[in-house]
């Protein structure tokens, strides 16, 4: 019986240490070569965003291809899996962002749980 093995297909090597946690990795259904990861905020004081998405390329394998940032630690991101375009994102306010990367870096929509004491 042969037994398998895991071959390394891409070694990301970002240069930028963003002394942060990734909170959840998302591949793009649409566009197979895409994946994103969230990040936490950092835990010493800083003037960055609290949370961001970074979307990647297998392509660029040294930075990320688009940067998304949020005011609010970012929980869970995804791929919208019925538009390309658009990135959805919980925070730990307790709200739903929705990210359209042909138009800004910015959310272009918030969606406002009515009990916002506990994270998405």
């Amino acid at each position: 019986m042969k037994v398998g093995y895991i071959q390394k297909k891409f070694v990301f090597e970002e240069k930028k240490d963003y002394k942060r946690s990734i909170t959840s990795l998302d591949w793009s259904t649409a566009h197979p070569e895409l994946f994103l990861a969230s990040y936490s905020k950092m835990r010493d004081w800083s003037d960055e965003p609290d949370g961001f998405i970074n979307i990647y390329s297998v392509a660029m394998q040294t930075r990320p291809e688009i940067t998304l940032n949020c005011q609010y630690e970012v929980t869970k991101a995804m791929f919208n899996p019925h538009d390309p375009n658009i990135v959805i994102g919980a925070t730990t306010s307790g709200y739903i962002l929705v990210w359209d990367v042909r138009a800004k870096k910015d959310p272009v929509r918030s969606i406002d749980r009515r009990d916002r004491s506990k994270p998405i």
